[in-house]
């Protein structure tokens, strides 16, 4: 399984202003998404590139990555959750042993160059957000960068009745850049969810 984690791609320079937040709605009312215990986790890929263009002034796509909005509503009354965002993985639900729709291409994608130098594990290609902000510094508004940042999820813990939201940014694998991402789903997302209090970890997974 591949581990996520922040990465960039290219922007136009834009003011703060420009950014508005990405909408979400109660977990439930999802199709992609998986309960347990009274917590309920949806997962949604943004792949229009106007949207994307919309809430990040940028192309994912065309650096080989895929933004993906996680929504997670803790209805439970007595019970806090707590998420790790990175010990999220993904892998390609169909096949075993090839490479998921989130591996880096090695040939071309300078991304993978990137994440290289910046510590990423060859299992996992796991970059720190700030450390690649920092990378891109000289090519990217700062503000463009602070939106990255200010979407992305966040590792916390989630009390009775608490939510959360934000991004996270998958490589995409086996897919030319100049080229749409195959219809269907193509992505298992899994999310280790620990129970607070305990040792209870669960693993909520969703295809999308």
């Amino acid at each position: 399984m591949l581990r996520i984690w922040f990465t960039l791609a290219i922007c136009m320079p834009v003011t703060a202003a420009s950014f508005p937040e990405y909408p979400s709605r109660p977990a439930a009312q999802y199709p992609n998404k998986a309960v347990t215990q009274g917590l309920t986790v949806a997962v949604v890929p943004l792949d229009d590139a106007k949207e994307q263009q919309r809430y990040f002034n940028l192309r994912f796509q065309s650096k080989g990555f895929r933004p993906v909005f996680l929504v997670m509503d803790n209805d439970s009354s007595t019970d806090s959750f707590i998420l790790r965002v990175d010990r999220i993985n993904f892998a390609d639900p169909n096949a075993q042993g090839k490479p998921a729709v989130g591996a880096l291409p090695v040939a071309r994608s300078k991304s993978r160059a990137i994440a290289t130098n910046l510590g990423a594990t060859a299992a996992g290609f796991f970059v720190p957000g700030a450390g690649l902000v920092s990378a891109f510094a000289t090519s990217h508004s700062a503000d463009v960068q602070q939106n990255l940042l200010h979407k992305a999820l966040r590792t916390m813990t989630l009390a009775p009745g608490k939510s959360s939201r934000g991004f996270v940014y998958v490589p995409v694998v086996n897919v030319p850049m100049d080229k749409s991402l195959p219809s269907g789903k193509t992505l298992r997302m899994t999310i280790p969810i620990l129970r607070a209090g305990t040792d209870e970890v669960v693993n909520l997974d969703v295809t999308f």
